[in-house]
């Protein structure tokens, strides 16, 4: 009996951890990077520790020395050059809120040391720029966002809002209005450096598909995981995708019966906005698979069948995967077939 539970828990493991065959043909992409050199300006500590009776002084000095940074911060804050003496005033206030001291405090405890981050972060532009030399390796700060930004994006720089990162248990989140449960598992440490180069692939490769279905858009989202998931061969495909792994375990539990009610409702094909957002769009689940379902499911078809094609394509390389915009081509190719 203890045998069988062994295997079983093994089984359930393999699942979960291991990589889709199409995605091992680049497990060995380590053999000939030189990790980019990536150095994260730590904006969010000097506006943390500015004395709040010296706001105005500690904030001018911050522009000052980090022009760039500070503008998009303040800009994505809703403070333009027009008003930034508001922004003065409002930061003192800021730095004195007990919920915001508080939370300054945790992502000091959290983010104390980003040395790891820069490591992922380097070696994920190292592996990208084996199949797209010519992306540029983005400047990147992290910043307060008073709960507000994950991501803000300006002229080849990423900001990263620090304070959204801070575990799916920090309980704070759970008394916002703008943080709903489902987006929980993706407010974690471990997802900062995904979701920066995840924004350095949809800056570069844009949607540019005559086509706008429900298919396009599935296998477009499948691609830039896909990518992604290369990039960090060693995430998880749970955490590639940004599933708790009893969500993951569900869809692979599921994928049969899931896939049928997609094509039962027609929708493979649909251009109805609303309908494609419902499978691809972040929510509690997928409204037409089943409430029990995780949100994005055709976002994750999308990962299973690019997976499926890169697995019995070997061929394909991987520019001309995210080249190629002929869906049903793919799709059937795939042979994707729960």
């Amino acid at each position: 009996m203890k045998a069988l539970r062994l295997i079983l828990l093994l089984a359930v493991a393999v699942t979960l951890c291991s990589c889709p065959g199409g995605r091992k043909r680049f497990r060995n992409l380590d053999d000939n990077i030189k990790p980019e050199q990536v150095n994260i300006t730590r904006m969010d500590l000097m506006l943390m520790n500015i004395n709040p009776a010296k706001s105005t002084a500690g904030l001018k000095k911050i522009a000052a020395e980090h022009p760039r940074e500070f503008n998009l911060w303040a800009n994505t804050l809703g403070y333009d050059s027009t008003i930034t003496n508001y922004l003065y005033q409002d930061w003192a206030v800021f730095l004195t809120d007990t919920l915001y001291k508080s939370t300054n405090g945790k992502v000091q405890e959290v983010i104390d040391d980003a040395a790891d981050i820069e490591n992922d972060i380097s070696k994920a532009y190292a592996r990208l720029h084996i199949f797209y030399p010519q992306i540029q390796v983005p400047d990147i700060f992290f910043f307060i966002s008073g709960f507000n930004n994950s991501i803000i994006v300006g002229d080849n720089l990423i900001g990263v809002g620090v304070d959204r990162y801070l575990g799916s248990d920090y309980w704070v989140y759970g008394e916002l209005a703008n943080v709903y449960n489902y987006q929980l598992y993706g407010m974690r440490r471990e997802c900062i450096a995904a979701d920066v180069v995840s924004t350095t692939l949809f800056q570069n490769f844009p949607y540019n598909n005559n086509q706008v279905r429900l298919l396009d858009l599935m296998l477009y989202y499948g691609k830039m995981l896909y990518l992604l998931s290369v990039v960090f061969p060693d995430v998880k495909d749970n955490e590639i995708i940004e599933y708790t792994p009893q969500q993951w375990r569900w869809c692979i539990d599921n994928e049969r019966a899931a896939w049928g009610a997609l094509l039962d409702n027609k929708a493979l094909f649909t251009t109805d906005g609303f309908i494609q957002k419902q499978y691809l769009f972040d929510a509690p689940f997928t409204d037409p698979i089943s409430p029990d379902s995780p949100g994005r499911m055709g976002t994750w078809f999308g990962y299973r069948i690019i997976n499926s094609y890169m697995e019995n394509n070997t061929d394909v390389t991987m520019q001309e995967l995210m080249a190629d915009n002929d869906a049903q081509s793919i799709l059937q190719k795939s042979g994707y077939n729960p």
